[in-house]
């Protein structure tokens, strides 16, 4: 698991705003060997600063977990309810 996806898990909003500006965009994205990215993993874990941190810096949106679902999926299927769909509107 990388240290993104790590500190997103665990909801560690410093470490992801330290982590950010030092990753490529493509490092922002992976996915895991878990099959989830980091934006699943704020999503999954109800961590709503930290997905408005991702968006900030150009996350991707579309991308599928193993189940093929992106992230808003998982959110709108029931596994939280605390995102509000303003989160994941682009600016």
């Amino acid at each position: 698991m990388s240290a993104l996806h790590e500190a997103c898990r665990n909801g560690d909003f410093e470490i992801v705003q330290q982590l950010l500006p030092t990753l490529s965009i493509d490092k922002i994205n992976q996915v895991e060997l878990s099959g989830t990215t980091s934006l699943h993993a704020v999503c999954s874990f109800n961590h709503p600063r930290i997905v408005k941190l991702l968006l900030d810096h150009r996350v991707v949106r579309s991308l599928l977990n193993k189940d093929g679902r992106t992230a808003m999926e998982e959110v709108a299927i029931g596994q939280t309810q605390i995102f509000s769909r303003s989160l994941f509107r682009k600016k």
